[in-house]
């Protein structure tokens, strides 16, 4: 049975539901009755606080930052080195305005509102406030959780308390199907040539045996490394710099594809061009659609690109289960908590359809971005999965079918 809570407030919005919501349904088990009216009689035996500016006499008082009751938005919220949001810079004092602080991260308002951007014109972690107090890496919506959840206990005895699910997602961006399988002669000799270029003459070596003894097993075709329930986003697009699929014509690229479609989910991986245009998008969703003879409802974006226009696209074309809830340069919580979040509309100001899944570890910044060594990588891996599951979450880790994966 659920517990029940009544939460009074001045008025209610849909940054207050998305964010009550959250709370209650993920870390409380919890249904919430939002009452207006102070005077309005409850049961007594019944958990309460109010959200309203002033204390009000009979109910635990918790003053609300406006926004939560407004259409502001920001680039900054205060909190505390000690993980504490407040509603004034000295302010610090328990019960604090958790609500307010909890929707500026699980929204990604600081993402939509701050001009730092990285040389690709996206949003770093490093700019992140989180990031700022060094508390990237912390499941902090859990913990905010966690002890708001103790507060209740203290304040009412029958509150039952709720330990949060953990679950595990495994997802794989699929750049590179394959390494020399279904490739030309001209294209395998291109990467030869690379190979032998930074004197890595043994890959080099392998690329050419693969090529010559079709029964010899493709380095990139390490999909047996992951468990059935795995989401593969596969890339479509061909044009331009960062994209590299084999494309729809390619007859062992739509075998195999086609294959794993049996085996796995497949999402689709759009292109550089695809995250800021519906043409491509669509046409890459279309053909991917068209291969695995499956409705394709999982998406992330390739090299986390895109911007407010990329999930209003998404939204339109049937995407309801979006994985880019994640910065490319630090490991952590981009969303300040490890459990999928509906998409918040600021244009509109709602909750949408569409389900932001973040994730916490990704190897390739692992690689490029922290530079670790093997060693340091599975600490690391280790280190943010327990961090996820610290206060119940959903262990979401990014791999790359062409990357060694750091599996238990």
């Amino acid at each position: 049975m659920k517990n029940q809570l009544f939460v009074l407030v001045p008025s209610i919005t849909q940054r207050l539901l998305l964010v009550m919501d959250h709370f209650a349904s993920n870390y409380w088990n919890a249904e919430i009755h939002y009452i207006l009216n102070p005077n309005e009689i409850i049961p007594e035996q019944m958990a309460r606080f109010s959200l309203s500016p002033h204390p009000i006499q009979g109910w635990p008082t918790i003053p609300a930052h406006s926004l939560l009751f407004s259409t502001e938005k920001t680039d900054s919220i205060f909190i505390n080195h000690d993980g504490l949001p407040a509603k004034y810079p000295t302010d610090f004092a328990y019960p604090y305005d958790v609500f307010s602080a909890a929707f500026f991260l699980i929204s990604r308002m600081q993402q939509e509102t701050s001009c730092q951007r990285d040389s690709l014109n996206r949003f770093p972690a490093s700019a992140s406030i989180l990031a700022t107090l060094g508390m990237y890496e912390n499941n902090i919506v859990g913990f905010w959780a966690y002890h708001f959840q103790d507060w209740l206990i203290h304040q009412f005895p029958f509150w039952k308390k709720y330990l949060p699910n953990i679950s595990t997602q495994i997802t794989v961006d699929v750049d590179h199907l394959y390494r020399v399988k279904g490739r030309t002669f001209f294209e395998v000799s291109r990467g030869i040539v690379g190979s032998f270029r930074k004197g890595n003459f043994s890959e080099g070596w392998q690329r050419w045996l693969t090529y010559v003894d079709p029964a010899k097993k493709d380095a990139f075709d390490t999909f047996e490394k992951y468990p059935e329930n795995s989401i593969l986003f596969i890339q479509m697009g061909m044009d331009g710099k960062w994209n590299k699929s084999m494309g729809i014509g390619n007859e062992a690229f739509r075998k195999k594809i086609k294959e794993l479609s049996g085996q796995f989910t497949i999402g689709l991986h759009p292109s550089t061009k695809a995250a800021f245009s519906f043409e491509h998008l669509v046409e890459e969703k279309n053909d991917l659609e068209e291969i695995i003879e499956k409705k394709v409802i999982h998406s992330r974006q390739h090299y986390l690109f895109g911007n407010a226009s990329t999930w209003q696209h998404l939204m339109q074309l049937g995407i309801t289960h979006e994985f880019t809830g994640l910065a490319a340069d630090l490991q952590g919580f981009q969303l300040g908590t490890s459990f999928p979040v509906p998409f918040y509309d600021f244009r509109q100001e709602k909750i949408t359809s569409m389900m932001i899944y973040p994730s916490t570890w990704m190897d390739a910044t692992a690689y490029f971005y922290l530079k670790q060594d093997f060693n340091q990588m599975q600490s690391h891996h280790q280190k943010m999965k327990e961090a996820t599951w610290k206060y119940g979450g959903v262990w979401c880790p990014l791999y790359h079918n062409n990357y060694e994966a750091f599996l238990d």
